[in-house]
């Protein structure tokens, strides 16, 4: 998996917000505001092309969760992206 081009990361009044530049701009419709886990989630789909096992084993590194919580979180955040049409 891996984000689509077309769209930046910024950091506005302490919150996080994926924003469309470019032609994405027309084409997507409005923001998206991250916290940070989807911050670092984003970040990681941005620069890389990543599997769901490596995106859970990411939250696991970082937070003191259960591989099962991590992957419940990352599949959520994954469909979100995908409902926005994000994810290539």
């Amino acid at each position: 998996m891996r984000m689509k081009k077309g769209f930046v990361l910024k950091n506005v009044a302490s919150k996080w917000i994926v924003v469309p530049v470019g032609e994405k701009a027309v084409q997507f419709n409005g923001l998206l505001t991250l916290n940070d886990s989807g911050r670092i989630l984003f970040q990681q789909l941005q620069e890389n092309d990543v599997t769901l096992e490596m995106l859970t084993k990411t939250l696991m590194d970082l937070y003191d969760v259960d591989q099962h919580t991590a992957k419940q979180d990352v599949i959520l955040f994954i469909q979100k992206l995908k409902d926005k049409d994000l994810i290539e």
